[in-house]
């Protein structure tokens, strides 16, 4: 499927739809936060060492991307599956990191740091139908740091520079045939994509896209790139979008020119704080971004209004929990809220990369 024009975007404020979007209906924190009295509960997927990057649903199972070492600090899985009761490892397993997954049609797109899935060449990014790997045009010439589906298209994000043996720079998308540059792509490697009223948006390290200059976010409208607001001052690591409103998170501690901590949302004309924001320090940033029970829930790596989790309700940071280590990606699975990452949860002494929220 061709790309479409679509017209100016909307400056529409979206004020009543977020109400953590704007400084003149941000509640200003009166009280200390409060610890929520829930906790994290092991799912089972303890391993000695091991990181899990994304999390995806598909074919009614709950699918862990990443890497991960059994006991004997041996590979012991790229990729996993949960069915409600036990997990289970693909059988032929990509070679090396996954870090990206998203639904395109009726199979579960797969992308990261590996070259071979099912003991086949693919290039970075491979479909899984349930069964069986499938081949995806010869994939990228480099890593694949995000994926997402854009106006019917599959569109694949990192750090590489052809796509299908095509030119493409950091960005690509595949139309179930062949993959197409978007413009002239991107000038540094994009971590984070999102969809947001009819606009592509990618977030990065990027400085430029196509013939404009940005700060870190950019949008594509189907023909062209430009930028978003002012942008930040660090690297976008996070993208997504809650109650129609388009949040960021990253290692940036100002956004469209005002103080913002590694968590902001787009209120149609600029980039605004979300309260007084997460974390302390400038290494400190948001990973994840999910719309949980209605609220915007963040992970990442951060230790103030939250210790690597905290949730948006009522005008305030609401902690949860109690993981020691960072969370770089969130799902829902059969109604709960799930984490994943490089931690170990309040309830179990070993590592673990994996909890369920309990009410």
């Amino acid at each position: 499927m061709g790309p479409k024009r679509l017209g100016p975007i909307a400056l529409v404020p979206l004020l009543f739809l977020f109400s953590g979007c704007s400084k003149r209906t941000v509640a200003p924190r009166t009280e200390s936060p409060v610890v929520s009295p829930h906790t994290w509960e092991d799912l089972g997927l303890t391993q000695s060492a091991g990181d899990v990057r994304d999390l995806a649903v598909f074919g009614g199972k709950l699918y862990a991307g990443g890497w991960f070492f059994d006991a004997a600090g041996q590979i012991h899985s790229n990729l996993v599956a949960w069915d409600g009761t036990r997990w289970s490892a693909l059988g032929k397993q990509p070679n090396s990191d996954v870090e990206a997954m998203t639904l395109y049609g009726n199979e579960l797109v797969v992308a990261g740091e590996f070259t071979h899935a099912g003991g086949d060449s693919m290039g970075y990014i491979a479909s899984w139908d349930g069964t069986r790997w499938k081949w995806l045009g010869g994939g990228m010439d480099w890593n694949v740091y995000a994926v997402t589906v854009y106006d019917g298209d599959l569109v694949a994000a990192g750090d590489f520079l052809h796509a299908g043996g095509v030119p493409a720079s950091k960005i690509a998308r595949w139309d179930g045939t062949a993959w197409h540059p978007l413009g002239s792509g991107l000038d540094r490697p994009v971590l984070a994509l999102a969809v947001y009223q009819g606009r592509l948006i990618a977030g990065g390290s990027i400085r430029r896209a196509g013939n404009a200059d940005v700060r870190f976010v950019a949008q594509w409208d189907g023909t062209s790139w430009s930028p978003v607001g002012t942008g930040f001052n660090g690297v976008v690591t996070a993208l997504g979008v809650h109650r129609d409103t388009l949040v960021a998170g990253g290692y940036f501690r100002e956004a469209g020119g005002v103080p913002a901590r590694h968590v902001a949302c787009w209120t149609g004309a600029a980039w605004d704080s979300i309260g007084t924001g997460l974390g302390l320090y400038d290494n400190e940033n948001v990973e994840a971004l999910v719309t949980f029970d209605d609220q915007l829930v963040v992970g990442g790596w951060f230790t103030d209004n939250g210790l690597y989790t905290s949730r948006w309700k009522a005008g305030l940071w609401f902690p949860m929990g109690s993981l020691d280590g960072g969370v770089h990606a969130f799902a829902v699975y059969q109604g709960k809220l799930i984490a994943g990452g490089v931690f170990r949860n309040d309830r179990v002494s070993g590592p673990n990369v994996i909890a369920r929220w309990r009410e």
